[in-house]
């Protein structure tokens, strides 16, 4: 272990078992709180990390007048610098090495009128004799600091259509006889969106893909903290999980991951995000809902309530469904057209051929941009027992999927009401999900003792089944407990929750009724996929969703109460 003074920070990995994350929390820290610092201040905290943020500016000594007479050259001094005490920030370096060499050069940043201006060198000799160098004066402050407090919002989008003959995911296939990607039904898209204000930027991007993984959500996140600054806890990666598009999480015989596509989507998304950085202009918020009729359908039980009857008293005994859809209209300063995301719960899965596209939603957007001359973007719900259309045919039929969500989708935008769209404020927190290991290994004994009993139901089949056996039985899973990541994106009136699971409609509409803000979106499939949470009620009855996906995924079983776990956990975030 290295005990000398020059440490390198390396990459946060999230706590592995909750003595860390207990740990952690005995630091003090409080998950996304802002400290502002006066511009001097903001070269300590770059060079040295937090434990100088105590000292004050006049006693800093000569080799602190060093690094700031370099910051000016550099146009590093004045950067608009918010530092949030988060631990997927960084910890308390917050970077350090990498804020040690940007102090020498200044790398290319997309320019916008949010990001602050560069100091210039004649400007130098009008600052440095000044007492404003110590007092932290007006005299660095950002030209656009008189609009801080305003809501500023960009978008980006690029095509992420795949190669054929890439797999696609999301249906059964043995191996040698893999669904590939035959022609291309529709264009696949990525649609990336950014919030600023005061200081601080979310990021949140939704890809027309089965699933992402949380390797693929880090990769992400790692470049866009080192070329634009985002922080990792403020920036989330969200998956449609349309069944007609590739995934980029293995699933066992559903679905391989192609890498070489993955590494295109994945150059693409950073580099539109910084477009979408450019694009940051002036913005208001408008919030809409509506009912979609004949939209979706739990495909679970013919017996179901809906959002309209869910109140506190509402228990997972019965089996639920959320119709309702949420809009957001973003007005924007120089736009003639507004931008449009919406939040509505259901599969995507209409087709299961070798036509690769974005299914319903894809339909849902073309309708869209003929009636208001804009693409939305889509984040996906609580959609673990839930398919398109009214229920027969029982995947449903694209094309009157996508009428009926974009009824709904239209009368939200026309009914839509203001929304405050700051201040912003991100989080993150994981949730510990308990696992039955005691099932999952009397799986691998069975398998063990009789093979050929184990061919069909949920053993999927005979190539299936040995190709589970053979992995797991030489190297079992161990840990108890699997960690999962839950984030919160504030935008006002306005929280998004974003989950990894494919939850069942009771517990995304407990997570909404019990969150205290104005409008709550739950957003699944988001920055990984670790497959579906279902009531206890599916463990009994050994539904594909609870005893079948966990070998798809190569996951043991969770325990009954893990998707309560989840949505109280994701509670607790929505109130801090």
């Amino acid at each position: 272990m290295n005990s000398g003074g020059n440490r390198r920070k390396r990459w946060p990995k999230p706590p592995s078992n909750e003595q860390e994350i207990l740990n952690f929390r005995s630091k003090g820290q409080r998950t996304g709180e802002n400290h502002r610092v006066c511009p001097i201040l903001r070269i300590f905290v770059m060079s040295f990390g937090e434990r100088c943020t105590s000292v004050p500016p006049i006693c800093c000594g000569l080799s602190a007048v060093r690094k700031i007479l370099e910051a000016l050259f550099t146009g590093r001094l004045n950067r608009n610098f918010s530092r949030r005490t988060n631990y997927s920030d960084l910890g308390n370096g917050y970077g350090k090495s990498l804020r040690r060499r940007a102090m020498f050069f200044e790398p290319k940043r997309p320019t916008s009128p949010i990001l602050p201006r560069l100091v210039r060198r004649r400007e130098f000799l009008q600052v440095v004799g000044s007492s404003a160098l110590f007092t932290g004066s007006s005299v660095f402050a950002s030209p656009r600091e008189e609009n801080s407090q305003k809501l500023w919002v960009g978008e980006a989008a690029i095509d992420i259509t795949p190669p054929l003959g890439v797999e696609l995911a999301g249906y059964h296939r043995i191996p040698g006889q893999e669904r590939r990607a035959g022609f291309i039904r529709q264009p696949a898209e990525g649609r990336i969106l950014v919030f600023h204000s005061d200081g601080i930027t979310l990021a949140v991007i939704s890809l027309e893909l089965c699933a992402v993984s949380k390797d693929f959500t880090e990769r992400i996140r790692r470049a866009c903290f080192q070329l634009y600054e985002i922080p990792p806890s403020n920036l989330h990666v969200c998956a449609t999980h349309t069944h007609s598009m590739p995934t980029f999480r293995a699933f066992r015989q559903w679905g391989a991951v192609a890498t070489d596509y993955m590494a295109e989507v994945e150059n693409r998304v950073v580099e539109a995000l910084g477009k979408a950085m450019q694009d940051l202009g002036p913005a208001s918020l408008r919030v809409g809902k509506a009912q979609a009729k004949g939209a979706n359908f739990n495909r679970t039980s013919s017996k179901y309530r809906t959002d309209l009857e869910f109140s506190s008293e509402a228990t997972a005994d019965d089996r639920w469904l959320d119709t309702l859809l949420h809009a957001l209209v973003i007005e924007r300063e120089g736009k003639e057209c507004p931008s449009v995301w919406y939040h509505f719960s259901a599969h995507p899965v209409c087709y299961a051929d070798e036509g690769a596209g974005p299914d319903w939603p894809g339909l849902v957007a073309d309708e869209i941009e003929k009636k208001f001359g804009v693409r939305p973007g889509f984040l996906q719900g609580h959609a673990g027992d839930v398919n398109p259309g009214p229920g027969n045919p029982w995947r449903g039929d694209a094309r009157q999927v996508a009428e009926a969500v974009f009824q709904a989708l239209e009368e939200a935008i026309a009914t839509a009401t203001p929304a405050c769209g700051t201040p912003l404020r991100s989080a993150v927190t994981w949730c510990r999900l308990p696992l039955d290991l005691k099932l999952y290994k009397q799986w691998v004994e069975d398998y063990a003792n009789n093979p050929e009993a184990c061919s069909k139901g949920p053993w999927v089949d005979s190539y299936f089944a040995k190709a589970w056996y053979e992995d797991h039985s030489t190297k079992p899973w161990e840990d108890p407990y699997l960690l999962v990541e839950l984030g919160l994106a504030r935008v006002g009136e306005v929280t998004f929750l974003f989950h990894p699971a494919e939850l069942y409609s009771y517990y995304g509409l407990w997570i909404r009724t019990n969150s205290p803000a104005a409008h709550t979106l739950v957003v699944g499939y988001a920055n990984d996929i670790i497959g579906y949470l279902p009531d206890p009620k599916a463990f009994v009855a050994g539904e594909y969703a609870a005893i079948t996906v966990p070998k798809i995924l190569d996951l043991p079983p969770f325990q009954p109460e893990a998707a309560q776990i989840l949505a109280s956990r994701a509670v607790e975030l929505a109130n801090l």
